[in-house]
């Protein structure tokens, strides 16, 4: 399976130039929306686009949610900076639109999307209890779909309240070091000059994508071999 993953784009639209015959999964990482640099009506206008995107290829596009989405979608509970409060209603009208076009995670084997990743403390002490079902991916949007407090968990790197964060908010000095074992993630959120792999073992890695504000050209393009 031949997949290309999209860091976070806030506002950004060179997902543009992906050609989508090319992959059999085009993921995105979430934070579609807030920016230090782009205009509300260019976030706007992309955030349709991708939508728009979505709907053409619903089998092949994956839409993750990201922090910055949250915050539109589910309210002011779940801040985070560069938060426009000016676009508030219409782009939590989008959201609200089109929530079931957007996943909390994707799985595919023991390869795991997520915004921000997974830390193996956070799963042993927050959310072991609650993998329940024969994927991840399943058990993630249930507990999303519920508002599972863990999920939102913001760590102390990022001026929560928490060790770790959760699957929006895990900061990389954490997610680095003790990704989720067992699993290939693959990741954004944290802004990296460069796309970075930590591989911890042949079945433990993580990678980070979040590569768009120095690289607005670089995405991660990985083929994932099925020998099962």
């Amino acid at each position: 399976m031949k997949t290309i993953t999209i860091g976070d784009l806030h506002g950004k639209n060179c997902w543009e130039q992906i050609n989508p015959d090319a992959y059999d999964k085009i993921i995105f990482l979430g934070d579609y929306v807030d920016s230090f640099t782009h205009e509300t009506i260019q976030i706007i206008v992309n955030l349709n686009k991708i939508i728009k995107f979505k709907k053409k290829y619903p089998r092949k596009v994956v839409l993750l949610w990201g922090n910055h989405d949250i915050r539109y979608f589910l309210g002011q509970k779940y801040g985070c900076s560069g938060f426009r409060a000016g676009a508030y209603t219409q782009l939590s009208k989008i959201y609200h639109d089109h929530k079931d076009l957007f996943n909390f995670s994707y799985q595919y084997k023991k390869y795991l999307w997520t915004h921000a990743g997974i830390h193996t403390g956070w799963y042993k002490y927050h959310f072991a209890l609650y993998d329940i079902y024969h994927s991840l991916e399943q058990s993630l949007k249930t507990e999303f779909e519920l508002r599972n407090p863990s999920l939102f968990m913001v760590g102390w790197a990022r001026g929560g309240e928490n060790l770790v964060g959760g699957p929006l908010w895990l900061d990389k000095k954490y997610g680095w070091d003790k990704p989720l074992k067992d699993f290939h993630q693959i990741v954004g959120h944290h802004a990296t000059s460069k796309i970075m792999t930590n591989n911890i073992n042949k079945n433990t890695s993580i990678t980070y994508c979040d590569v768009l504000d120095t690289n607005p050209n670089l995405f991660y393009e990985k083929t994932i071999i099925d020998i099962s």
